[in-house]
């Protein structure tokens, strides 16, 4: 844990933006970077980065006031680079949270994996590459509705890229 106390407020309007937990969490303490995040519920987050070796990682976060704990992790490729999460919540004859992770793989492809997070943990399934041969980077992911998310990205030759991805379940 490492602390940080933080306040930035607006001169104009007066808003302001302070850090809510008293201490940061180290949910990697060797090597973690292309993080992405996205809110589960009102009380915990998933987050997507590439760990040691370039493998791709989620892990889901518990957040309460003033205190963060690492919940599941999975390893969801050994190579993930520019990862980018998002929850979709659409479950079929399971119980849990659904999502997608969205990087690029060793060949530096597109891919998208559907996740599920549920009493047991957390896994991935159903793989898809959505820009094969088409080095990509600066990937982001939105939702789109329950079922569907857009993802956007950057290709080799640095045009700006737009796709629908159907979630078909874990």
């Amino acid at each position: 844990r490492r602390q940080r106390q933080m306040c930035i407020r607006d001169r104009n309007d007066g808003a302001w933006i302070s850090t809510a937990t008293a201490d940061a969490y180290t949910f990697n303490a060797t090597d973690a970077t292309h993080i992405s995040a996205d809110k589960i519920n009102d009380t915990a987050a998933v987050v997507a980065y590439t760990g040691n070796g370039d493998d791709g990682h989620l892990v889901s976060v518990s957040i309460d006031d003033v205190t963060i704990t690492v919940g599941p992790m999975l390893e969801y490729d050994l190579t993930a680079t520019e990862n980018a999460v998002i929850r979709l919540n659409y479950t079929t004859n399971k119980a849990g949270t659904t999502g997608m992770v969205a990087y690029a793989d060793g060949d530096s492809d597109g891919v998208v994996k559907n996740w599920l997070q549920d009493s047991t943990g957390m896994n991935t399934t159903v793989s898809l590459e959505f820009a094969n041969g088409d080095t990509v980077s600066s990937i982001a992911l939105a939702k789109y509705n329950d079922t569907a998310a857009v993802a956007v990205y950057k290709d080799a030759a640095s045009d700006g890229l737009i796709v629908v991805l159907n979630y078909e379940g874990v």
